[in-house]
């Protein structure tokens, strides 16, 4: 769809308009495929990254450690935004199960 700013002084549009136009909407879209990619790819090395046959190194438990401490941080929001009372036993037992690793 075309709007007002490539209509020509005519009120016709252009073909030069007309493919300035098409070219802003193909980019547009190649520009949400690199997205949709890069978010497939972050997904594929975290995937990896959380395997049990990966051999870790420290920035790979580093980054485990984030993501796992971030789960439990919003598990106990969560559970104190209900009423429930979170104690550092709970807490502990929430990040064992957090820990475990269902991979096959």
């Amino acid at each position: 769809m075309l709007d007002s700013g490539c209509i020509g002084q005519s009120g016709a549009v252009t073909e030069t308009e007309f493919k300035m136009a098409e070219d802003e909407v193909l980019k547009a879209r190649l520009d949400e495929i690199g997205a949709r990619i890069s978010n497939a790819e972050e997904r594929l090395k975290l995937k990896g990254l959380l395997h049990k046959d990966h051999e870790l190194t420290i920035d790979d438990l580093s980054k485990r450690y984030q993501i796992l401490s971030g789960e439990l941080d919003g598990e106990v929001a969560d559970l104190q935004s209900h009423g429930e009372r979170v104690g550092s036993f709970e807490k502990t037992v929430l990040n064992w199960v957090n820990g475990l690793n269902f991979d096959r």
